[in-house]
């Protein structure tokens, strides 16, 4: 059984911009916390995430809190929330992290990227950067867990705020006539090692 199968972690969490639905968009900054993986797990994580966040950015509907369930890892699923000029806040989390509380972790890196944040405008960006502000580290950092401290309670207040979430599978948010595989074998996020475990584990759970 995974490490991950019963336990409320955030792995993954990234700062993107979506200048056009029909544009790749770009990651700002990058968050991650693999160290309840295993050594092997560790080596292939980030390509998958990198590729499962970006595709869902992608795919994110404007001022619209979602929940993505991932084909691979299967073990996981996305967050994702984008506002109206095109910026986008997708944490990946194991499958047990509450939705509620992960919506309202994405509002506040939201809100602290954007008070930290001196690069170019949005609309000027053409590939992948690589920014690191503090203020969205330490809000990571902080629910990596959520059972840590009293962050649960803590947040409590914020529920109430947090609008309907939209929960989708990853399947459903392609385009008619895409497929999956030509996406992976298209993306630069992932090695020929993890293309080759993504296709394999697709077509393992497509005939289940």
């Amino acid at each position: 059984m995974s490490v991950w199968t019963d336990n409320m972690f955030m792995i993954f969490a990234g700062i993107l911009i979506r200048n056009s639905p029909q544009q790749s968009p770009f990651f700002l900054q990058i968050e991650e916390d693999f160290s309840q993986m295993g050594f092997f797990e560790r080596m292939n994580a980030e390509g998958p995430l990198k590729f499962s966040a970006r595709q869902i950015a992608q795919r994110a509907i404007t001022n619209k809190r979602m929940c993505i369930t991932l084909q691979e890892p299967s073990t996981f699923k996305g967050h994702v929330y984008m506002e109206n000029d095109g910026l986008a806040v997708v944490a990946i989390t194991t499958k047990s992290y509450p939705d509620r509380v992960a919506t309202v972790v994405l509002s506040k890196m939201m809100q602290a990227f954007r008070q930290s944040y001196k690069g170019p405008s949005f609309n000027t960006i053409k590939s992948d950067l690589q920014f690191k502000y503090q203020p969205v580290s330490v809000l990571f950092q902080q629910y990596v867990d959520p059972k840590k401290g009293d962050k649960l309670t803590q947040i409590q207040t914020d529920l109430t705020e947090t609008q309907e979430i939209l929960v989708k599978a990853m399947d459903e948010l392609l385009e008619r006539g895409e497929k999956l595989d030509d996406l992976i074998d298209q993306s630069n996020d992932l090695s020929t090692t993890s293309k080759a475990f993504m296709r394999q584990a697709e077509s393992m759970n497509s005939c289940c």
